[in-house]
């Protein structure tokens, strides 16, 4: 949240370096805490369902819509702090414009899917990631046209890709083994604590925020303190 009021500070400044590393530390913060979570609703989608709902509620239905969903949530969160970065640099227009483009690609794919069998309510969860992966490859475009600082995406966002991995992993591996001697209650949120835990670990040995961009924040947090 402080780190908006910095982007707009930055640009108003016209600081094309502390642009660059107040818009990593946002978009970072976002994927640090968007990719996991995504990653365990997508993955833990059946066990999660069959845990809310029961058995008796087709899961198995629930959980294909779920998978869907919590891609769909990652992309949902990045193109928000996208979206946020682009009303701290003065183009509170452009968000507006990129959501339009976004509704109407999931109308359009709502219209092309839904009436499909081998689709169906499939469709719809399917044509809301499609939608927010739109509005956040949009969203990184024009935030590139604004401000001319590259994000360089992958490199800010492999660790917390490789993070979600591993705690994934974990928690499906801690869940298909206490389901089996547990009630699915025990099993799902002893998976999703297994997977926090192993995260919080990764992160710590491979922190996902650029080492630079945090010291430099640390730096001038400290600079302002004094004065």
């Amino acid at each position: 949240i402080s780190a908006l009021p910095n982007v707009t500070a930055a640009w108003a400044a016209g600081s094309k370096k502390q642009i660059a590393d107040s818009l990593k530390l946002v978009f970072s913060v976002a994927a640090l805490l968007a990719i996991p979570a995504g990653f365990g609703l997508s993955f833990l989608a059946k066990p999660i369902c069959t845990f809310l709902y029961g058995p008796q509620n087709a899961p198995g239905i629930t959980g294909k819509i779920l998978f869907y969903l919590g891609f769909a949530a990652i992309f949902s969160a990045l193109g928000t702090s996208i979206n946020s970065l682009l009303q701290a640099v003065g183009r509170a227009d452009i968000p507006v414009k990129i959501l339009g483009v976004g509704l109407l690609v999931k109308v359009i794919m709502n219209w092309i899917l839904v009436p499909m069998p081998q689709w169906n309510v499939l469709g719809a969860a399917f044509s809301t990631l499609l939608s927010y992966f739109v509005i956040l490859l949009l969203g990184l475009h024009f935030l590139h046209k604004v401000t001319e600082v590259r994000m360089q995406t992958f490199s800010l966002l492999w660790k917390p890709m490789l993070g979600g991995i591993c705690c994934v992993a974990v928690a499906l591996t801690t869940e298909r083994i206490l389901s089996e001697y547990f009630h699915i209650a025990v099993a799902v949120l002893a998976a999703v604590l297994a997977a926090v835990v192993v995260y919080l670990l990764i992160c710590s040995i491979l922190p996902a925020i650029p080492h630079e961009v945090a010291k430099k924040r640390r730096f001038r947090e400290k600079k302002k303190d004094c004065t």
